[in-house]
């Protein structure tokens, strides 16, 4: 049997940066690799054209194909479903990721081509799926947590499985020079380490999955339940692979919230000290789980930059988004970041519910006394499985429809209270009161993000 896993293109929807590399599918593949199946992944992201696509996959043998499901890329993997089941009619289509997760009953009751999906952590279900398809035991599909899928014309949604709590079971990412090649054509990697030459391959690793938090606007804590962190040994191990059989030198910690433990920080940062490696590398935090002696520590161990989720300096909106830290908070642990000699980003986030100028003079006002180095200033965008996506839907505001919809190229916004033209000018409202402080910027005009450098006096 052989098993096709893919990263989508980006090519129905207005376009967005998909050209990152897949991380959940090469832990999901080396998952496979080590349980003797034959699979094979090929990255899509930075392909634009359905003709060069349909030729690629015609040289390859599949009878299975697992796709990740984003839903920016949502009409792009219809399309490309329809393409796998023309080159073979009698493979059988898997869904994964966010997503597919949480409309998968929908999806299911929508295409007739994807056959099944799986909700959550993929690997291990994805491994049973692959051992009942092989054999001839078919009723074993109904014990395997985390799988939905048709059984006659009834769509059965089996019991949800617990995500993996021992991390380290899982073999490491292999990765081929084309697996870093498309990084360098991200904008906002790229804005990123815009300090250093980056002249050579940037790698994102993970430490960790999962989040313990639930903010209004992100599915991260209904998809992962919990935060469970890899050993520091192995992430260690990961970031030495990464450095001696592929040169790289700069590093994307993609944890949502990367010193959650601190504990876990420290060891890290000994390894790498304690071996030398001479790395440039950066993350994402939460204001309430930093101090200084651990960003000392990460600074010498080649962090340059934390990111923090600001989003906004309203303390009524930062209850209603469920942030559950101060704008204080916020401010102190810019100063520890900045004293440890670190750069400090943010993200900001225009469009929640409540928002009004007075909010909006309160993030600029908090803006102005934080002094970050970087803004990632965002306009509040829907997804599914997100609280504040249903509450638009409770709002009579959107409905599952919008998904399936063609015409629907982008992404929603929150409009039961302001339109959309009423955040852009919020937004434009930020930059112009900023302006003096600002030496770079890009504008994302798919999401009509800025993301911009400051300097301060």
């Amino acid at each position: 049997m052989d098993i096709l896993l893919i990263n989508p293109p980006n090519i129905e929807e207005v376009k967005v940066e998909s050209e990152s590399t897949p991380l959940g599918l090469l832990y999901i593949k080396e998952f496979l690799l080590k349980n003797n199946f034959n699979v094979a992944l090929i990255n899509f992201g930075g392909e634009r054209s359905w003709t060069d696509i349909s030729s690629k996959l015609k040289g390859i043998r599949f009878d299975v194909v697992g796709i990740t499901c984003y839903t920016p890329q949502r009409h792009s993997i219809t399309k490309l479903v329809g393409l796998c089941k023309k080159l073979n009619a009698d493979c059988k289509i898997v869904l994964g990721g966010p997503h597919a997760t949480f409309l998968d009953k929908e999806i299911l009751r929508r295409q007739n081509s994807v056959d099944f999906i799986i909700r959550n952590e993929g690997e291990y279900a994805f491994l049973e799926l692959m051992n009942v398809l092989k054999s001839d035991k078919t009723d074993n599909i109904f014990n395997i947590k985390g799988l939905t899928f048709r059984d006659g014309s009834k769509i059965v949604s089996n019991q949800s499985r617990n995500c993996i709590s021992e991390l380290t079971i899982l073999p490491p990412p292999r990765f081929s020079k084309s697996d870093f090649k498309n990084n360098k054509m991200c904008k906002g990697l790229s804005f990123s380490f815009e300090r250093f030459s980056n002249d050579g391959n940037v790698a994102c690793i993970l430490s960790s999955r999962g989040c313990n938090n639930s903010c209004l606007f992100c599915c991260n804590g209904a998809f992962w339940e919990k935060q469970n962190y890899f050993s520091p040994e192995y992430t260690f191990r990961q970031i030495e692979y990464l450095y001696n059989d592929h040169g790289v030198r700069y590093f994307d910690i993609s944890d949502d919230d990367f010193h959650f433990s601190r504990d876990y920080v420290r060891a890290l940062c000994d390894l790498i000290v304690s071996h030398g490696l001479d790395i440039h590398w950066w993350c994402a935090g939460r204001v309430n789980n930093v101090d200084k002696d651990t960003l000392v520590k990460m600074k010498q161990a080649g962090c340059f930059m934390v990111s923090y989720g600001f989003e906004t300096g309203s303390k009524k909106l930062l209850e209603t988004i469920n942030k559950n830290r101060t704008a204080d908070q916020a401010i102190e642990s810019a100063r520890l970041t900045k004293e440890a000699g670190l750069l400090v980003r943010c993200t900001m986030t225009i469009g929640h519910p409540g928002e009004t100028e007075q909010s909006i003079d309160d993030t600029v006002n908090f803006l102005l006394a934080s002094q970050p180095d970087q803004i990632g200033l965002y306009l509040l965008k829907l997804y599914p499985g997100t609280p504040i996506y249903h509450r638009f839907v409770n709002e009579g505001g959107i409905s599952d429809d919008y998904w399936f919809d063609e015409n629907e190229k982008d992404l929603p916004f929150y409009t039961t209270e302001s339109s959309v033209e009423r955040q852009l000018n919020f937004r434009d409202n930020v930059l112009y009161k900023l302006s003096d402080h600002i030496v770079s910027k890009y504008h994302d005009n798919v999401f009509h993000n800025v993301h911009m450098t400051l300097r301060w006096p």
